[in-house]
């Protein structure tokens, strides 16, 4: 789930005079998150972090729709965001407690678990009941009031010990006379006051009600009695009994009826905010996974050319093995012939060598005598017999190098 939005609100500086509007968004957003992902760390922060007044609405909302509501209270009750301030658990789980009593009157044992903890976080550190105490029952108990809520009978709650019980009319008692001792109690929760008042005392109000009425008609009929046999009581002092109780019976039963309808409707516009998120996530996996399939098949077709070009190239690297193989075997084969033609080669110069020695041998042998006689006529003059004599010998040199292979022209 995208919990930008949620984000977004709970950077909201002033959430306590924040509009009913953001309120609401907020609830949605948060239930919209718990359903999907359930109590977990991160929705009990975001519970904890978001708007103060009339907090725990969305979460009782939520217990509404899940079958394992004491695991949940207890995750809320247990959890780190409870222990880290106890001020705001105690103004939370005072919040929560009135509301069980109004929208899950059938869930005492829910209403136990919240019991027990109470007297616990409503003291501070110097052991003693917090002064904030009374000013939390003002504005997080008794505004939920209605004329339909009945307050349970604490004696008949089978989970709740005497000792648990005591400890929490203690602490409603100190809540009650914190905000008597500090004036004229107002309008506003005076009758939510009176009515917690007589409910802490030990008497459920809905048995104090009813012998209120009796308790109000013996005294109207004791009245009656001594105003015949007295006539000079005044006739004004006389109380009319009340006769008001059906009218007020229908009139809580239709605001109770008008209020679950409204929670009716906002848990129906909550869900239908869920559906069509989720109808919107659908459509975007739907595409995301028409994108991913696209992908994927133009990844396989990829795959395959670039399979066949391995095949093809695989294929290539063969032949030109095979060409190397080759071209290796002729390089070895040419060495060797060149090494042989070396061999024949150094063979023939030697030979050469040789040849040309006996020929110069040879011409050396048969040029010595013309040598011989160019020294001893060197000194001479030349005549013209001894010119002739040169011209003879030259013809004849010329002609022993022509046969040595001496060739002059």
């Amino acid at each position: 789930m995208d919990t930008a939005k949620m984000n977004e609100l709970l950077e909201y500086k002033d959430k306590i005079k924040a509009s009913q509007a953001k309120r609401a968004s907020f609830s949605a957003e948060w239930l919209s998150y718990v359903t999907e992902n359930g109590f977990d760390e991160k929705a009990e922060q975001y519970l904890f972090t978001g708007f103060e007044y009339r907090k725990m609405h969305p979460f009782v909302d939520y217990l509404k729709t899940v079958e394992n509501k004491r695991e949940n209270v207890l995750k809320f009750l247990n959890g780190k965001q409870f222990s880290k301030n106890k001020p705001k658990s105690f103004k939370m789980a005072l919040n929560l407690l009135v509301i069980l009593f109004g929208e899950l009157p059938e869930e005492q044992t829910l209403m136990v678990y919240v019991i027990r903890r109470l007297p616990s976080v409503s003291v501070g550190k110097d052991k003693k009941r917090m002064p904030e105490t009374g000013k939390a029952f003002e504005k997080f108990f008794f505004p939920e009031f209605t004329e339909s809520l009945i307050l349970p009978d604490l004696q008949t709650m089978g989970e709740l010990k005497p000792v648990s019980v005591s400890e929490f009319r203690a602490l409603v008692s100190d809540a009650l006379d914190m905000i008597a001792d500090n004036g004229e109690i107002d309008k506003k929760i005076k009758e939510a006051f009176a009515k917690t008042s007589t409910w802490i005392k030990g008497s459920p109000v809905a048995e104090a009600s009813v012998q209120e009425s009796i308790g109000g008609e013996s005294k109207n009929v004791t009245q009656s009695e001594e105003g015949s046999n007295n006539e000079s009581a005044p006739a004004e002092k006389q109380e009319k009994p009340k006769d008001d109780s059906p009218v007020l019976s229908w009139r809580s039963s239709l605001k109770f009826i008008s209020s679950t309808i409204e929670r009716y409707e906002l848990q129906g516009r909550l869900l239908q905010e869920q559906l069509l998120r989720k109808d919107r996530e659908i459509v975007e996996l739907g595409d995301k996974l028409s994108r991913n399939e696209s992908a994927l098949s133009k990844a396989l077709e990829d795959g395959k050319t670039l399979r066949a070009k391995e095949i093809q190239l695989s294929r290539d690297i063969d032949n030109l093995k095979s060409t190397i193989a080759d071209l290796n075997k002729t390089v070895m084969e040419k060495e060797k012939e060149i090494a042989d033609r070396s061999k024949l080669a150094d063979m023939l110069s030697r030979d050469t060598s040789k040849q040309s020695d006996a020929v110069l041998k040879r011409l050396s042998s048969e040029l010595a005598s013309y040598y011989e006689d160019f020294v001893a006529a060197k000194d001479e003059p030349v005549t013209e017999e001894i010119g002739d004599i040169l011209k003879d010998q030259l013809s004849e040199i010329f002609a022993i190098l022509k046969k040595n292979g001496i060739g002059l022209q």
